[in-house]
């Protein structure tokens, strides 16, 4: 019979040796409640769109927030598959009360905005929107999110109450 001392137990199931959590254990199981929240705020959010056939798709959720890069990328596999999944959904739903037939063929210019209680960097303010944009493509509103595709991306944050906006211009 094998048996295993208190040291190894703890080892083979992840427990530091002081029984609380270790550092990363704890920033692993706060990235799963920030992803959590992220993904009740995106499924709660209040939508407003507005389609102009052969101008601008319009779309902005208004309580929603998204992770920032640094999440991102500290997030595992589960946690960032459920905010995947809700963002196609909220991508499709905007899309939807837009009229539902809303398909830009030609290249555009795509504007982000981000409205949240802290600045983030800007060089992560695009990833931040990835899965949203990613949304886009699987409600077939843009074919590609390829350089082709989205020819330019302006990006603009501020503090205050969280709110997402999204605007697809066609290039001139």
């Amino acid at each position: 019979m094998l048996r295993l001392s208190h040291a190894e137990y703890q080892k083979m199931f992840g427990f530091s040796n002081q029984g609380a959590p270790t550092q990363s254990e704890s920033y692993k199981r706060n990235i799963k409640l920030v992803t959590a929240q992220c993904i009740r705020n995106i499924k709660t959010a209040h939508i407003t769109s507005i389609w102009k056939p052969g101008q601008l798709f319009f779309v902005e959720w208004d309580g929603a927030t998204a992770l920032t890069l640094n999440e991102l990328l500290r997030a595992d596999y589960r946690s960032l598959s459920g905010y995947r999944k809700a963002w196609k959904i909220a991508c499709r739903d905007a899309v939807l009360s837009a009229g539902g037939m809303c398909s830009i063929k030609s290249p555009v210019v795509l504007s982000l905005y981000r409205r949240s209680k802290r600045l983030i960097d800007n060089d992560g303010l695009s990833a931040a929107f990835k899965f949203a944009i990613d949304g886009m493509r699987f409600a077939q509103l843009i074919p590609d999110d390829n350089p082709k595709v989205i020819t330019d991306i302006k990006l603009e944050q501020e503090i205050g109450e969280p709110l997402l906006r999204m605007v697809f211009e066609v290039s001139k």
